[in-house]
């Protein structure tokens, strides 16, 4: 294997075992949203770090592998709020699937014809394989590919560690802290959306805003009379 090939699998690697150390704490010690927002506060509080240190060598990897017990904290979250049974062997059998995916995807990327459309290969077989697992989620087993389905979204955002151009291992790893800013963001909205039942974003909490527009329109209608008097 190529060694940015080898960096990035490894640190994927260490970030899936990260997450799953915190999934397991998610789920035995935390209850309801504390999960969530575990994941979220700890992507807020080594950003300050990760741009004051970025150009360390290793801190920036070391931060990925905060951010990766973030995002298997917030993936907790889902498994507690959903009441859905999490095994560790399908998140183990689910990390393997992915890894390997990723590590086909090391190799087919190095191939002269796909390297000319990188772009195009990744995303349309990012979807594909993204398609398949949710299927599998809905269609069978929701334990399985729940877990597979986080762990992926998580190695799409390595793909582009793999693919940007990197000078140095430093800046190699300055990318790979930056996926794993990317996981926790997704995998956390994703949860909040389906824990909230699609309202996450909404902003309910803030009060009503709603307004009636008819005062308006009166107003509007009488400046126009007004101007045609």
């Amino acid at each position: 294997m190529h060694q940015k090939s080898f960096i990035c699998f490894s640190w994927l690697f260490l970030f899936y075992l990260a997450s799953l150390v915190g999934c397991l704490v998610s789920i035995h010690f935390f209850n309801d949203f504390v999960g969530l927002i575990t994941g979220s506060c700890i992507m807020i509080a080594t950003l300050p770090f990760y741009i004051v240190l970025r150009k360390k060598k290793y801190i920036p990897a070391i931060i990925s592998l905060i951010n990766g017990f973030g995002t298997g904290a917030s993936v907790g979250t889902f498994y507690v709020m959903q009441e859905v049974e999490f095994s560790i062997m399908y998140a183990v059998i689910g990390i393997a699937a992915c890894l390997a995916l990723y590590f086909a995807y090391t190799i087919l990327i190095r191939n002269e014809y796909i390297k000319k459309h990188a772009k195009l290969f990744t995303i349309v077989s990012s979807i594909m394989v993204l398609c398949a697992f949710i299927k599998g989620w809905i269609e069978t087993n929701p334990q399985l590919f729940s877990h597979m389905t986080f762990m992926f979204i998580a190695s799409a955002f390595y793909v582009f560690a793999l693919i940007r151009p990197a000078l140095d291992s430093t800046q190699l790893f300055k990318h790979i802290a930056m996926c794993s800013y990317g996981a926790l963001f997704l995998v956390s909205i994703i949860v909040l959306i389906i824990i909230s039942e699609g309202n996450g974003l909404s902003l309910d909490f803030l009060g009503d805003f709603s307004f009636d527009t008819s005062d308006i329109k009166n107003k509007k209608m009488k400046n126009n009379l007004r101007r045609k008097l």
